[in-house]
């Protein structure tokens, strides 16, 4: 039921895209300060301004003294407590909550804060009543009877929780069969407990479920089960299994985790803002909760809020199965940020721990050929390789990031080597096709090669206007003027303000008699271009139009 209920997701979270106040919508200010927060919508506009830059805590205050001045607009009130939940900003939520709760007894979010913020404070009989308002429907399918059922666990009526989850549950629905596994734990019975994630593991787990499961056999001991789990588990590959002594699931985690169950699966539909709260709602809970301190670090950095990334991410305790990958998702924040010196750093000792090896060399490759440091990429990427085991088990996406840097470096039959590697493990990768495809052009070698690989990237995405672009370009190599203009037009319909793919179609339009038409082009690419030779050669083509270069056409044909 509740993975049905994910379409319907935002929901309950609409309010944070509707209007309490009408915005002037034909001249918006460009910066905080330009708005008149002095003012019901001077302070409504500047929340709405601030949360569009992610600047929750700045959004909530103003939006919460928007509602002050309007106390009887329920839509900004909703607004700011859901802002103050986002913002981290708990007693300005609670207050708020009380407001709309009573207001409207069966508004969800408000239910599911007051309902956590009694468990946390063990007023169990209160948590009960606030959840038995919730409806049954959306995500009242998944909060209600997970919720009461860990109260129930905490009033040690273990069995009643076990059973209600299960009368809830649909067949193999994985989320609730590890909360039931997780209170048959606490019930002391370990091996059914085992069994039923086991099962849930041969049906297979959301991420955040599998990171619970492994959890779970961590605490027993299982140290193989969990490193089986993470391995088997594409994110969570990094991870390394450690004992974990705390073997106490209360209540208060237990909610936790049901909360990080809704966010860890908004955060994998992209709904980042919803994410957001529901991560905000588990941490509440479990201030030091792993899952949800490294989902908040995810998003912090998405929205290019580098350093709350950064202290959601150092706030992961050094003992944490989740450390290792924090540290990796710190580097590349501060790598998106710019402060590469940094990231490197981190890279460079993470390098030397075994589960991080391959992908910390990894990005520091990227980072170095992104800054055309091709020596230091080189022995990045061939380092990484190495540990990620023989050549015949070797990442297609490290062969191709180092046929970069060969290229690069001007090694071209190593970098094809590489290519041609990759090609193996990824045969109909169009990006792979279309980088060779489009260097045999260049280098005019192999062209009835590069045909065969170029079409059928074309045919693996056509609507790619450079792979469109690298076709249309062979067409023009092998004197298919009239073919060529018309994919390379294609080609800029897609990608209109590509200095190269400008020139290309400028190119074929001369050759097939549209001058006017080429020149325009040009000057197009001309004005865009930021390499000096390229515009240089514009300039002459523009002044000159194009040389008669059919007798390059027969050049390197293998």
């Amino acid at each position: 039921g509740f993975f049905y209920a994910l379409a319907g997701v935002s929901i309950s979270l609409t309010i944070l895209a509707s209007c309490a106040v009408a915005e002037n919508r034909t001249a918006q200010p460009t910066t905080l300060e330009a708005y008149q927060a002095d003012s019901l919508s001077g302070h409504y506009l500047a929340g709405r301004f601030a949360q569009r830059q992610q600047d929750w805590t700045r959004a909530e205050q103003y939006m919460r003294e928007a509602s002050r001045i309007d106390p009887n607009n329920t839509l900004l009130k909703q607004r700011a407590f859901l802002l103050a939940i986002g913002a981290g900003a708990t007693d300005q939520a609670k207050t708020l909550a009380k407001d709309i709760h009573q207001e409207n007894p069966k508004h969800e979010m408000s239910t599911i804060f007051l309902a956590c913020d009694a468990i946390k404070k063990n007023d169990l009989q209160k948590a009960k009543d606030y959840i038995a308002s919730l409806p049954e429907d959306g995500f009242g399918l998944y909060t209600k009877p997970l919720l009461t059922a860990w109260i129930l666990s905490a009033e040690g009526k273990h069995a009643e929780a076990a059973q209600l989850i299960q009368s809830h549950a649909e067949m193999n629905d994985p989320s609730f069969a590890i909360h039931r596994a997780l209170i048959l734990e606490r019930a002391g019975k370990i091996k059914e407990a085992e069994d039923i994630l086991s099962q849930s593991l041969s049906n297979g787990l959301t991420l955040h479920n599998a990171s619970s499961a492994a959890d779970f056999f961590s605490r027993h001991g299982q140290i193989d089960r969990a490193a089986e789990i993470y391995s088997g588990t594409e994110m969570l590959k990094s991870l390394r299994p450690v004992i974990i002594t705390n073997k106490n699931i209360t209540a208060q985690t237990g909610a936790a985790i049901v909360l990080m169950d809704i966010a860890s699966l908004l955060h994998e539909r992209r709904s980042l803002d919803s994410a957001r709260i529901y991560g905000q709602l588990s941490l509440m809970m479990a201030p030091d909760y792993a899952p949800a301190l490294l989902m908040m670090g995810d998003v912090s950095t998405v929205n290019e809020q580098f350093a709350q990334a950064q202290n959601y991410y150092a706030q992961i305790d050094i003992s944490s199965p989740y450390k290792p990958m924090a540290r990796l998702r710190m580097a590349e924040s501060l790598t998106m940020a710019g402060h590469l010196d940094a990231a490197i750093r981190i890279l460079e000792k993470e390098s030397q721990i075994p589960n991080n090896r391959v992908a910390a060399f990894s990005m520091l490759g990227d980072i170095y050929r992104d800054k055309k440091e091709f020596d230091h990429a080189l022995k990045a990427y061939n380092a990484a390789l190495s540990d990620g085991g023989d050549s015949e088990s070797a990442d297609w996406r490290l062969l191709y990031a180092r046929a970069l840097v060969l290229e690069g470096m001007n090694d071209w039959n190593s970098a094809e080597k590489d290519l041609i590697h990759a090609l193996k493990f990824q045969p109909d990768n169009p990006m792979i096709l279309n980088y060779i495809g489009y260097s045999w052009v260049e280098k005019g070698i192999k062209l009835d090669q590069a045909e065969k690989f170029l079409s059928r990237a074309v045919e693996l995405s056509p609507t790619d206007g450079y792979i469109l672009d690298s076709y249309g370009w062979l067409l023009y190599r092998l004197g298919r003027y009239e073919e060529s203009a018309q994919w390379l037009e294609k080609a800029v319909s897609l990608v209109p303000d590509d200095s190269s793919i400008l020139s290309h179609v400028g190119d074929a339009f001369w050759q097939t008699g549209r001058h006017d038409e080429a020149r325009f082009k040009w000057k197009r690419a001309l004005d865009i271009s930021h390499d000096q030779t390229a515009q240089q050669a514009l300039r002459n083509k523009i002044t000159n139009g194009l040389d008669d270069e059919k007798s390059f056409l027969a050049q390197g044909r293998e």
